[in-house]
């Protein structure tokens, strides 16, 4: 297959221009935000406890500002979630940009972006550069960013890694790295990311090493690379694994190195999967690969290209390595050897120096745990690959000797090396026996003296064995040593060496205390003077224990809302012993009465009634106090307009509600005339008002309605206020006719 067909060319030419112009901006934006910030204070240490994001933000915010090296200590095996966005530099970012020298301690901890639905999008680091941001992350994982480059971490200035995760993170380019900075990673797994772009594992840009770690089972969609991308930068790989990584475009699913030097020395690529640019590497745009001791095996190409190794342009160098097992084919283009390799075909062209071997099958195992931090494919027994290499071709390409395999095993294990990632360790290891696990009554208040026992441990080879005994017994020698182990259940592991290998076998030793603690419970916050509460009561255990003392105990959090509630909670000592205690005859009430108004019409005539009841409500502890009062009358005792009335109420358990309403009153002409008759009756004046009220009504004009007003003053006027002279209207009465009569 011709893999350097146009459309490669093609897309080789577009994309070299493209990441270029990439780097270039955000080597800008990278200068930008370094200078954000002053140094204004001397190095610090934080330690901050299990969840607060708040106090991780604030942190980062304090060391920013600080001008030593500080620490920020996470809790042991906390988790901290983040659900907002931070800032929006160089995309969203959920911490703050880092712009100083920073070491996180993770202790087992994981940073992750919050999974739960209506999360905005955003990574989870950005390091801002050059010499500017250095973070030094240990023992920490970095899960769930999404962001368009670097998902989990974009680092423009120097971060290093070591014992991290990176996983489950989405970035168009470097889903879980994007570094165009300097980066060194070692002891960490890089695995589960995804991209649509550039390197779903890891993108460089810059400077890579990669030691001890493994990058697996990350994806791109698109293009360019499942696993690692190198683009245009230095990237070195040693005693690392790339394994099971997909490429569904273009790039190897593998490893890219796209116009960079790339370098791997006993390492291992291996079960990766391409889609028509290479299954293992792929090596473009007249980059440098160079391989050295190292393993390409298992890959695959969907698509047809080579399934180990792709030297579409560029030079590709090989030493100590094979490349086997890989479908459709090991090589695509022309390889460069520096001796001593094993092809499983014959498709590695150039693969002619001295102690090649093409055609041949190199007899490994699978990919699996064969010792040392990442997995790796042992040679099987009778493997062309043992002892093929002299002892002075035991050196990487630059000539440096390689003085032990991926695994840390010391290389030669015989009178020459092995090709490969792997020596072959010939010593047989010796067999730990810690003895059968015990169960011992304590003799004192400390516990008890225990004779642990190493007897049924052995070497195949004869040999002299050497016993240390670790564990809650500190450090211990010996066949069969005595030692003093407090109450509790206790893991002891015996290492026995033969002086080239080690192994181990643990005995769990339990010293016993059969009695239960002394519980009581207490609840927070206490009832109010009703004796209810109107928020979560939280119910905790204390104990105490004359024998092992108390390992733990627990806490109920009682939110649900009801009377005479109960929750048990309980103490454990160190020997698993457990008692418990009940808080009975919580209250709790967290719903708000309500304050209803019923019976309004909304909008009254002057010579209806208004007729409105107030009810206060609380279906749970009961209504304690209230302000309601109803509100009733004739309609034309209320001003005209509009009118609110609001009550409040207050429940046996402190929850405050209120309510309100509101209506207008309006006067016409009709309604006018009733109001007359509520006072008049059907008389004679009673008509003649009313005869005055239309009048009013059908005024042409301000000044001729002012006229019939005045004329409608002066008979009520006439009428009161005197019944004994036949004047009926009292004076609140003529008011209220005057004052409807001119508001028509």
């Amino acid at each position: 297959m011709n893999v350097r067909n146009d459309k490669t060319k093609h897309l080789i030419s577009r994309g070299i221009g493209g990441w270029r112009l990439l780097l270039r901006g955000l080597a800008l934006l990278a200068i930008i935000l370094a200078a954000q910030l002053p140094v204004v204070a001397q190095a610090a240490a934080f330690s901050i406890a299990d969840g607060d994001v708040a106090g991780l933000i604030a942190a980062i915010n304090t060391a920013n500002a600080t001008s030593g090296a500080d620490t920020i200590n996470l809790a042991p095996g906390g988790t901290y979630t983040l659900t907002a966005v931070d800032n929006t530099s160089a995309g969203a970012n959920g911490l703050p940009i880092i712009t100083s020298q920073i070491t996180i301690n993770g202790n087992g901890a994981t940073i992750q972006r919050s999974s739960a639905a209506g999360t905005p999008s955003f990574r989870i680091f950005s390091i801002a550069g050059p010499n500017a941001g250095d973070v030094r992350l240990d023992r920490v994982t970095i899960r769930g960013g999404d962001s368009l480059n670097g998902g989990g971490i974009l680092n423009y200035g120097t971060m290093t890694m070591t014992n991290s995760t990176v996983s489950n993170n989405y970035g168009q380019t470097g889903g879980g790295i994007w570094s165009p900075g300097t980066v060194a990673i070692s002891s960490s797994t890089i695995r589960e990311n995804t991209s649509f772009y550039y390197g779903a594992g890891i993108t460089n840009g810059a400077i890579l090493t990669l030691t001890d770690s493994t990058v697996n089972g990350n994806s791109t969609g698109g293009y360019r690379g499942g696993g690692i991308v190198n683009l245009g930068g230095h990237a070195t790989l040693t005693n690392s694994t790339v394994s099971g990584n997909n490429s569904d475009g273009q790039g190897a699913g593998g490893i890219l190195n796209w116009a960079g030097a790339l370098t791997l020395i006993n390492s291992t690529v291996s079960g990766n999967t391409g889609n028509g640019y290479g299954g293992g590497i792929s090596q473009v745009y007249y980059g440098t690969l160079t391989l050295a001791n190292s393993t390409v095996s298992g890959n695959r190409d969907i698509g047809g290209a080579a399934g180990g190794i792709l030297n579409d342009s560029g030079t590709t160098r090989l030493k100590n390595t094979i490349i086997a097992n890989n479908s459709p084919g090991d090589c695509g283009g022309v390889i460069t050897t520096l001796g001593h390799n094993i092809a499983s075909d014959a498709s590695c062209v150039g693969l002619t120096g001295s102690g090649d071997l093409n055609s041949t099958n190199p007899l490994l195992g699978p990919l699996a745990n064969n010792g040392g931090p990442t997995q790796t494919h042992a040679q099987l027994p009778g493997s062309p690959a043992i002892d093929a290499v002299p002892l002075a071709n035991l050196t990487d390409a630059n000539g440096f000797p390689i003085v032990a395999d991926q695994r840390g095993v010391a290389r030669p294990q015989g009178a020459a090396g092995d090709i490969g990632a792997v020596e072959l360790i010939l010593n047989q290891p010796p067999v730990a026996n810690a003895g059968p696990d015990q169960t011992v009554e304590a003799t004192s208040p400390s516990g008890a003296s225990v004779t642990l026992n190493g007897s049924g441990s052995s070497d195949p080879d004869g040999g002299p064995l050497t016993y240390n005994w670790t564990g809650t017994v500190g450090a211990a020698n010996g066949v069969s040593p005595t030692v003093g182990l407090p109450l509790g259940t206790h893991t002891v592991t015996l290492a026995v060496s033969d002086g080239q290998a080690t192994a181990t076998d643990t005995v769990s030793i339990t010293v016993r205390d059969t009695t239960l603690p002394t519980v009581s419970a207490s609840r927070s916050p206490g009832p109010n003077a009703n004796g209810w509460n109107n928020t979560d009561v939280t119910v905790t255990a204390s104990g105490t224990d004359g024998g092992s003392g108390i390992a733990s105990c627990t806490t109920v959090v009682v939110s649900a809302e009801g009377a005479n509630q109960s929750a048990t909670v309980s103490c454990t000592d160190t020997a698993g012993n457990t008692a418990s205690a009940t808080v009975s005859n919580i209250n709790i009430d967290k719903t708000v009465p309500s304050v209803n108004y019923s019976g309004n019409l909304g909008t009254y005539t002057v010579d209806q009634t208004v007729s409105i009841v107030c009810l206060a409500v609380d279906g749970g502890s009961g209504i304690a106090s209230h302000t309601c009062q109803n509100v009733a009358g004739p309609a034309y005792t209320f001003v005209l307009g509009a009118h609110s009335f609001s009550a409040t109420a207050t429940d046996n358990a402190g929850n405050a509600g209120s309510g309100f309403t509101s209506f207008t009153v309006v006067v016409t002409p009709a309604s006018l005339k009733n109001v007359i008759s509520q006072f008049l009756g059907n008389t004679g004046v009673a008509t003649s008002l009313k005869q005055k009220v239309d009048s009013i009504a059908q005024a042409p004009n301000s000044q001729a309605k002012a006229g019939k007003v005045q004329a409608f003053t002066n008979e009520v006027n006439a009428l009161c206020c005197s019944p004994a002279q036949g004047k009926p209207l009292t004076a609140d009465q003529r008011d209220i006719l005057i004052a409807l009569a001119q508001a028509l």
